[in-house]
């Protein structure tokens, strides 16, 4: 499994971090480390973008675990994991999470986080519904 780290992203619009690969949805999202290593601290031949610490600095964007592997949340306490899966909006991230986390308390997290998921689904599509028919 892959190394990463967990973003939170509070703004509702998808944003892109210029020239990578991280695409960041409203909550928690997975990010490869070394990517966002790269564009955070920076590397030898080459800067941080700027535009990252920006974002961390105006409370925008925040790394809220890192060096987790892909898919998982074990190496994160309970009660932030608990509260990571609560800031996530993404029903492939929460399925992964649900498949390899064992805690009783996070389990829970996911079952309540995937409901409100659900939710929102169908009042999007009752909204839909409605401003179609």
């Amino acid at each position: 499994m892959s190394r990463t780290h967990i973003v939170e992203w509070k703004e509702p619009r998808l944003q892109r971090i210029g020239g990578t690969e991280i695409r960041l949805r409203f909550g928690t999202n997975e990010v490869d480390a070394e990517e966002w290593e790269r564009v955070a601290v920076g590397t030898d031949s080459a800067p941080p973008i700027r535009l990252v610490a920006h974002y961390v600095d105006k409370g925008t964007m925040k790394v809220r675990a890192e060096d987790t592997s892909s898919g998982n949340l074990k190496n994160v306490p309970e009660k932030e994991a608990c509260a990571i899966v609560g800031d996530c909006y993404d029903p492939a991230l929460l399925a992964a999470w649900d498949v390899s986390e064992t805690r009783v308390a996070v389990k829970r997290a996911l079952v309540a986080q995937q409901k409100e998921w659900q939710a929102l689904v169908a009042k999007a599509q009752a909204a839909a519904q409605g401003q179609l028919g």
